[in-house]
C-alpha cells in the first residue's frame, strides 16, 4: 500500500512539475519527423547527425503544427520513465529507498530538463527498460531482449552503445551483441539499396566523431555550478558509503551506468543531456540505502533528505519563476512566421517554391513544401568546420531546385553571412519583392513583376 500511495503521490507531483508548463520542443523534433512524413529519407534526403528513431516514432504526430500531439508524446515519456523508475526501485531497494529515490528522480528530471523534449529522454526509456530486465532473474531470451533495446537506443543516439560497458559484467555479451551487429547491418544494407550509405555514414558516425573535440571542455554558466556541485557530491558520497560498506565491486555495475551517460554531457553540453544520468543516480542511491546498515543507514537517509530539500528550494524559485511566464506559443507560430505568410498570401505567391535564407525551417511545414536544400535545418557555427564548402553546396542545390521566392530575415542570420557564392547567385538571379521590418521577399525576376508594398 505504501509503495502505491507514494506512486500516486510522486505521479501527481510530476504533473504538477511537468504537466502545467511550457515544454520546450526543438526544431529538429518537429521538423524533421514532418520531413520523414513527407517520405524523405534521413540522411540521403536531408542532413541531421542524430539517430533516425524517434523521428518515426513522431512522424504520425508532425502534420499537428500546434504541437500539441507532440507535447502529448512528451508527457508521455516523461511519465512512462517515472514509472520505469519505481519499478526498478521497487525490486532493487526497501521502502526508504523507495520513497527517497522516487522523489530524487522526480524532482531531478524536472530541474534539470527544464521541460526541453530532447533525444535523451527517449534514450532513458530505453536504459530504464534494459536496467528492469536486468533485474528479472528468470527471463527467457533475456540477453537477447536487452541487446535488442540498446540497438533501439543507439537508432535514437548511436553514442548510447556504451551502456554495453556496464552490461557485459552481468550479461552474455555475444548475446546482447548479435542483435545490434544485425540491426544496424540491415540498417546499412537498407540504405545501400537506397543509395544514401555515403550520408548516413559521414553524417552520423563521422560528423559526431567530430564533436568531442570541439566540446570536451565546455563552458558551465554561474546558474549550472549549483546543479554540478549537487550532482557530484550526491555521486561521491554514494561511492564513498559503498566504499565504508564494503560493496564498492558489487556496486560497480551501477557506477558504471553513471560514468557511461556521461557521454551525452561531454559531446556537447547542456542540461538535457543529463537525463540518463540522473536516472542511474537515483538508482544507485537506492541501492545505497538498502545496503548501508545502522549508523551508516542513517547518515544516507539524512544526506537524501537534506539533498531533497536543498533541492526543493531551487525548484520553488524555478517553478514560480515558469509559472509568471507569459503563455507560451509554439515555436511554429511565431510573429514573424505569420508575417511572412501574410505577405506571401497578399502577393500571391502561394504554391511557390521557397528558400529561406535564415534558420527557420518551420516555414517549410507552414508552407507545406519540402525544402530545396538538403541542409534546411538551424545551422550551428560548428557546421562550418566540418563542411567547408558549404557556400558552394548550397548554390548548386539552389540552382538545380530553382525555388520562386527567397525569404531573407532581418537582421540576417550570422550563420548565412559566410555565403558569398549564394548570396551572388540570388542577387543576379532574383530581385526584391516586399520588405518589412523583419523580413523582405525575392521572387526570380522572370516572375511576373509585382508592385513593392
Amino acid at each position: 500500500m505504501i509503495y502505491l500511495i507514494t506512486s500516486i503521490v510522486l505521479f501527481i507531483t510530476q504533473f504538477f512539475l511537468i504537466g502545467l508548463h511550457q515544454v520546450k520542443i526543438c526544431a529538429e523534433l518537429f521538423y524533421f519527423p514532418w520531413l520523414v512524413s513527407k517520405g524523405l529519407l534521413p540522411y540521403r534526403d536531408f542532413f541531421d547527425h542524430h539517430g533516425f528513431l524517434l523521428y518515426y516514432l513522431l512522424a504520425p504526430l508532425a502534420h499537428d503544427t500546434s504541437l500539441t500531439l507532440t507535447t502529448i508524446f512528451f508527457y508521455m515519456s516523461q511519465a512512462i520513465n517515472l514509472a520505469l523508475v519505481l519499478m526498478i526501485l521497487k525490486r532493487i531497494t526497501n521502502v526508504v529507498g523507495f520513497i527517497l529515490c522516487g522523489i530524487l528522480f522526480t524532482l531531478l528530471n524536472y530541474y534539470i530538463t527544464d521541460n526541453s523534449f530532447w533525444f535523451e529522454t527517449s534514450v532513458t526509456t530505453f536504459y530504464l527498460l534494459i536496467v528492469l530486465i536486468t533485474t528479472i532473474k528468470k527471463l527467457k531470451y533475456k540477453e537477447i531482449i536487452i541487446g535488442i533495446l540498446v540497438l533501439c537506443a543507439t537508432f535514437i543516439k548511436p553514442n548510447a552503445i556504451v551502456i554495453l560497458l556496464p552490461l557485459v559484467l552481468t550479461c552474455s555479451p555475444i548475446q546482447i551483441v548479435a542483435p545490434i551487429a544485425i540491426g544496424w547491418g540491415l540498417i546499412y544494407s537498407l540504405y545501400f539499396f537506397l543509395h544514401g550509405t555515403t550520408q548516413l555514414h559521414t553524417y552520423l558516425f563521422l560528423f559526431n566523431s567530430s564533436l568531442p573535440m570541439k566540446f570536451l571542455l565546455p563552458t558551465v554558466g554561474p546558474g549550472d555550478l549549483f546543479f554540478h556541485l549537487l550532482l557530484l557530491s550526491l555521486f561521491i558520497f554514494l561511492i564513498v558509503v559503498s566504499i565504508l560498506n564494503r560493496k564498492l565491486r558489487t556496486n560497480i555495475v551501477y557506477i558504471l551506468y553513471v560514468l557511461t551517460s556521461l557521454i551525452f554531457v561531454i559531446v556537447l553540453y547542456d542540461r538535457v543531456h543529463f537525463v540518463p544520468l540522473i536516472a542511474f543516480i537515483c538508482i544507485f542511491a537506492s541501492v545505497v540505502v538498502v545496503q548501508s546498515k545502522k549508523i551508516i543507514k542513517i547518515g544516507v537517509i539524512t544526506f537524501l533528505v537534506c539533498f531533497i530539500i536543498i533541492l526543493c528550494r531551487s525548484i520553488k524559485h524555478e517553478y514560480l519563476h515558469f509559472y509568471s511566464k507569459s503563455k507560451y506559443s509554439p515555436p511554429i507560430y511565431t510573429s514573424v512566421n505569420k508575417s511572412i505568410l501574410d505577405a506571401i498570401d497578399k502577393n500571391k505567391l502561394n504554391g511557390k517554391r521557397l528558400f529561406m535564407f535564415g534558420n527557420a525551417p518551420e516555414l517549410y511545414m507552414l508552407t507545406n513544401q519540402s525544402p530545396p536544400v538538403s541542409m534546411s535545418i538551424v545551422l550551428y557555427p560548428y557546421f562550418h568546420p566540418f563542411f567547408p564548402r558549404l557556400d558552394e553546396r548550397f548554390t548548386q542545390e539552389i540552382q538545380h531546385s530553382k525555388p520562386e521566392v527567397i525569404i531573407y530575415p532581418i537582421p540576417k542570420d550570422k550563420e548565412y553571412s559566410s555565403f558569398p557564392l549564394l548570396q551572388k547567385y540570388i542577387n543576379d538571379s532574383y530581385r526584391l519583392l516586399d520588405k518589412k521590418n523583419s523580413f523582405e521577399i525575392w521572387i526570380q525576376k522572370s516572375l511576373k513583376p509585382t508592385p513593392l508594398n
